[in-house]
């Protein structure tokens, strides 16, 4: 099989630490399949995001020494031929093809509104669902989930994964209220038009990797969903995931203050405890502490 795989940051902040290792992660995976690696900035949001954000991508790639065998090179590469806002009309296309299936309904819920029910970190309570709202009234488009929604997937390298998405997410947002289609749609579309077949993302993301598979089966049901691997996430010293917003632990900080790509890469190999990881000092190094770690597994 010939793997493909993809880097898909968003620019909606400085690129952190977590956002180093799972690139690295992929590169190396890809490489060591001798696959093909693609670069895709998901900028479907434009509310959140900024140029230097953009530029900061391509930067960070640069001084981690990753290559990429597909997509954008420059800011100016990615603005006239990679960017999402490109492929409105495809996302829209597929929007259309989702509602003429009877899957979709209109909800007139504001977030605020049916969180007032249900909590903050409740899921929609489907208060929408049983009406027949006009698609001219202002709301979004939800997916109707059955009761148990159960989607599979292979785990990479091996072994199979599920779960309920009903459980997970609910009845999950296509469209926005304000028209702009979901994270889940865009990057269904991305993936399967890119012909992706290996997912390298975070444990975080499991409910997005279930919500975009079910996504695929209704519009592909004959495309076999991409193989997934889900890695543990790098924490701080309170045990909490690395964000955007944790400006100290952003990359191009991290050069200001001294620090060298071999830090980076000793991280990665630490988080995953691959063997040798303290004497990482290349991205050279990392590779051999990669397949070391490959020949330990059962």
């Amino acid at each position: 099989m010939h793997w493909r795989s993809r880097l898909a940051p968003t620019p909606s902040g400085y690129l952190h630490l977590g956002n180093a290792c799972n690139f690295l992660m992929t590169w190396l995976w890809i490489r060591h399949l001798g696959g093909e690696l693609w670069l895709r900035i998901d900028d479907l949001d434009q509310a959140r995001v900024r140029p230097e954000y953009i530029e900061d991508i391509f930067q960070q790639l640069d001084w981690l020494g990753l290559d990429t065998d597909q997509g954008p090179r420059s800011v100016t590469a990615f603005q006239q031929s990679w960017s999402q806002q490109l492929r409105i009309e495809r996302y829209l296309r597929a929007l259309t093809t989702l509602k003429n299936t009877g899957e979709l309904y209109r909800c007139i819920c504001s977030r605020r509104q049916w969180q007032a029910l249900v909590g903050e970190g409740g899921r929609y309570p489907r208060t929408c669902r049983h009406h027949q709202y006009s698609a001219e009234q202002p709301g979004s488009w939800r997916i109707r989930l059955p009761e148990k929604a159960t989607v599979c997937w292979q785990n990479w390298p091996s072994g199979q994964e599920e779960l309920d998405l009903a459980d997970e997410m609910g009845d999950f947002v296509i469209q926005r209220r304000d028209g702009q289609v979901a994270y889940q749609l865009a990057s269904c579309l991305d993936d399967l038009d890119w012909q992706m077949n290996l997912l390298i993302r975070g444990v975080d993301l499991r409910s997005s990797t279930a919500a975009q598979f079910r996504l695929l089966r209704l519009l592909e049901p004959k495309r076999t969903p991409p193989a997934v691997l889900h890695h543990s996430l790098l924490t701080d010293e309170g045990n909490r995931k690395f964000s955007k917003s944790d400006g100290a632990l952003s990359l191009h900080i991290l050069k200001k203050q001294g620090y060298a790509p071999a830090a980076i890469y000793r991280s990665c190999a630490h988080w995953q405890h691959w063997p040798e990881a303290s004497n990482v000092q290349s991205l050279n190094d990392l590779q051999q502490s990669f397949a070391l770690a490959l020949k330990q597994e059962p």
